[in-house]
């Protein structure tokens, strides 16, 4: 008796393995001939094997006519590399890449330019968090490059401008400021989703956060859903540098007409040089990435360290990666520096075409 509930208890999890393995690859797309994903992978997991924090990794594959991603099939999704991707890791600020989205279809929709000023006041200033644009126009209230006009304590600020302080600088207060003028976390998890992107959530804001910081896992992803979405918005845009795809996305996507001038706001991105770009100094490859970064929690651990990036090697082929971070107990230094190495090593295989040096 003990041996038939053995044997049913053993087939039932090879079973239920098997399933999983199925629905794995059915997410991640047809496996592509010449790459040796195995490889990849446990090289990636050498590199997190002894960190004391939480590491979620997903590689979408360089694509083109030598690319891992060339063969698959129009309709099918690119291929996936995923390491701990079962878990949902707190977005900190790579949720305004989400919110960029959002703000700049809404935009494109409304045949309203970038250059579309919205007002600010000293209330929208907050103190105590990150924000650059806050310490700008309190120097230089001038130097706001919309033609302001001054009642007080306020002015008018462009689009464009408050987004490249979001992308660029991971500007807090900028991120409220547009959370304000349209619509909140709720209407931008909700663009997101019609996008078909599935397994992450924006659901409260920077200053929300910053009031209680537990709020923060509200926010919250699967490495592979940031690495899809980032593959999807360089495969619509025709004008993103050295990236190309054929497949089918979403025509909502493709309609917007600012996807260039965010993926270029990227490449220009100043933060979390230590991270996925560290790397990739020296080489000719070109990067375009938004960080994330939280507090120490109350058990000394860093809340979430993460970069996800797009990345163009020297033969115009593109790959994207997310590296998530969530509960490390490793300094900064240290945390930034796995999400380098595992770069590095990513690097290092698609620039080489998956072959070993």
């Amino acid at each position: 008796m003990h041996m038939n509930v053995f044997l049913k208890t053993t087939v039932a999890c090879l079973f239920l393995s098997l399933a999983c393995h199925a629905y794995a690859q059915r997410l991640s797309g047809t496996v592509p001939t010449n790459l040796d994903a195995g490889r990849l992978k446990s090289e990636i997991r050498r590199i997190i094997r002894d960190a004391d924090a939480d590491v979620g990794v997903a590689v979408i594959p360089a694509s083109g006519q030598n690319g891992a991603n060339a063969g698959n099939d129009r309709k099918s999704r690119p291929y996936i590399i995923r390491i701990n991707d079962f878990r949902r890791y707190p977005l900190m600020s790579v949720m305004k890449m989400h919110q960029a989205l959002y703000v700049t279809d809404s935009l494109s929709r409304a045949g309203l330019p970038l250059e579309t000023c919205i007002g600010i006041t000293g209330d929208d200033l907050k103190s105590g968090t990150y924000s650059p644009l806050r310490d700008s126009l309190t120097a230089a209230w001038n130097d706001t490059g919309c033609g302001t006009q001054w009642n007080g304590f306020s002015c008018r600020i462009p689009i464009r401008t408050l987004l490249r302080y979001t992308l660029q600088l991971s500007d807090n207060n900028a991120c409220d400021i547009l959370f304000r003028h349209f619509s909140g976390p709720s209407a931008t998890d909700a663009y997101i989703r019609t996008l078909g992107i599935k397994g992450f959530s924006v659901k409260v804001t920077e200053e929300q956060m910053h009031q209680d910081p537990g709020l923060c896992r509200k926010n919250r992803s699967r490495p592979s859903s940031a690495a899809m979405l980032l593959w999807m918005m360089v495969s619509a845009d025709k004008d993103s540098p050295g990236c190309r795809s054929d497949t089918a996305l979403s025509s909502r996507l493709a309609g917007n007409r600012y996807l260039d001038f965010i993926l270029r706001t990227m490449m220009e991105c100043t933060t979390g040089q230590d991270r996925l770009a560290a790397p990739l100094t020296g080489t000719d490859a070109l990067i375009g990435h938004k960080t994330g970064t939280g507090d120490t929690d109350g058990r000394g651990r860093i809340t979430g360290l993460n970069d996800i990036g797009f990345i163009v090697l020297p033969d115009g082929r593109c790959y994207t990666l997310a590296v998530f971070v969530r509960s490390s107990r490793e300094t900064p230094t240290t945390t930034a520096k796995i999400i380098a190495d595992i770069s590095e090593t990513v690097y290092r295989y698609m620039a080489g075409n998956g072959k070993s040096d």
